[in-house]
């Protein structure tokens, strides 16, 4: 049960993100903006892949494939929850992304990110990432 509390945490502070296919996983910009399209296309696939999931988070959902059902559920919901939001907005217009800022060691960075529906508008998101050896990650939205 601690374990599934200690995920809960971890994923939801987290909040979900990383870079999962072939496109600049170099810039934070493209990062968060793609985090973003995949969850207004509900692409959870590409959700968990640019997410970060701390080493010792990883290895319990390696290890017990309960924590990795509890991980996509948990993504799941919250692809859902976003979707219903741009439903009920008429849908997606634009996806704005602003320039990254960087710490100091120019190994984390927050974008902002505008969402503009076709009825309204969401955000803005300051969306943090976290460089990678597999490039950069969201760890928080």
């Amino acid at each position: 049960m601690k374990k599934i509390k200690l995920l809960l945490l971890v994923v939801m502070s987290s909040v979900l993100v990383a870079c999962g296919d072939d496109g600049n996983k170099d810039d934070p910009k493209y990062v968060a903006k793609s985090f973003v399209e995949a969850l207004v296309r509900s692409d959870s696939k590409k959700v968990l892949d640019l997410i970060y999931i701390p080493p010792k988070m990883q290895a319990a959902i390696d290890k017990d494939p309960k924590v990795e059902y509890t991980v996509k559920e948990i993504i799941s919901v919250m692809i859902v929850e976003f979707s219903l939001k741009v439903e009920h907005g008429g849908g997606l217009k634009e996806i704005a992304a602003g320039e990254p800022e960087y710490n100091d060691d120019k190994n984390k960075a927050t974008v902002l990110i505008m969402i503009n529906l076709k009825k309204d508008y969401e955000g803005p998101y300051d969306i943090d990432l976290i460089k990678t050896d597999d490039g950069w990650k969201v760890v928080n939205w």
